[in-house]
């Protein structure tokens, strides 16, 4: 087996702008995770259980102080299940990722509280996902395709928020030598946010001020170097191209409108370290 972290999050920081009601959001995720795998001839099966760390803190201000409740964190058991089959050169994946319900006290009660609103869900989901892949290879040489959806929909407190669910496309191409590999690739996926109208004004607000999850393009390029038969480095560098988004909403005084527009890119630098044993 193969012992894997890996870390995620988002956030916005507009505390110095009141008619952004000095907004500022953070959810950050770790997951550790050892993958159990079992392969027959061709075919191979992989389980990873997961431990999810998740810490989550929203605050603004929209005239009555701020609304933070301190940061809430939780962690929650998962899982990824995934299934290979060779034929000759090519290569045919699946892979399952289970939802993990996180529970944040107070945060999202706390939030929509500052705007009026009663929300008693405390929970917030890392959404379920399933995927497709297929990949084929001539000497040291790799392409790849994949097909993934990101159930948003059914994700508690995404739902509430009218997220949907993406279909990411991807491609990669790899170039592999017995000592290291380099890697590039490209993926899009449409917004899981989207205009509410006016009478989704709160809806808007919290999504585009303050989970911008807007990009759709993104490029990757990386790398992996063996240091023994035992251990190996992963690095890799994500870009994702900017993306702007303007929604009109109704302004805290229930009469006048006014537009919010976000930009959001992004880049992302990762490194792992590989033990096989």
């Amino acid at each position: 087996g193969v012992g894997i972290w890996g870390t995620a999050g988002m956030g916005t920081d507009y505390r110095t702008e009141a008619v952004n009601f000095k907004m500022v959001t953070n959810l950050q995720l770790m997951q550790f995770g050892l993958p159990l795998a079992y392969r027959y001839d061709n075919i191979s099966f992989a389980l990873t259980p997961i431990l999810q760390y998740g810490a989550l803190d929203i605050n603004y201000d929209v005239g009555n102080g701020s609304t933070s409740a301190g940061v809430a964190q939780d962690l929650k058991f998962g899982y990824n299940l995934g299934a290979t089959y060779k034929i000759n050169n090519i290569t045919l994946g699946t892979v399952y990722k289970s939802r993990i319900d996180m529970d944040y006290k107070d945060q999202l009660s706390t939030a929509m509280a500052g705007f009026g609103v009663v929300y008693e869900n405390t929970e917030l989901s890392t959404p379920a996902e399933f995927g497709l892949g297929a990949s084929y290879t001539v000497g040291e040489h790799s392409v790849g395709i994949d097909y993934k959806k990101i159930k948003w929909s059914e994700a508690k407190g995404y739902k509430d928020f009218a997220w949907s669910d993406q279909n990411v496309y991807a491609i990669g191409y790899e170039y592999k030598t017995s000592a290291w590999a380099l890697r590039v690739g490209y993926n899009y996926a449409s917004s899981p946010i989207s205009d509410q109208g006016l009478s989704g004004t709160l809806t808007n607000t919290l999504n585009l001020l303050g989970f911008p999850a807007i990009t759709e393009s993104h490029y990757t390029v990386g790398g992996t170097y063996n240091i023994s038969n035992a251990t190996s480095l992963d690095l890799g560098l994500t870009y994702a191209a900017k993306a702007t988004e303007t929604y009109t909403v109704i302004n805290p005084d229930g009469v006048t409108t006014r537009d919010i527009t976000t930009k959001h890119s992004q880049v992302g630098i990762t490194a792992q370290i590989n033990f096989v044993f």
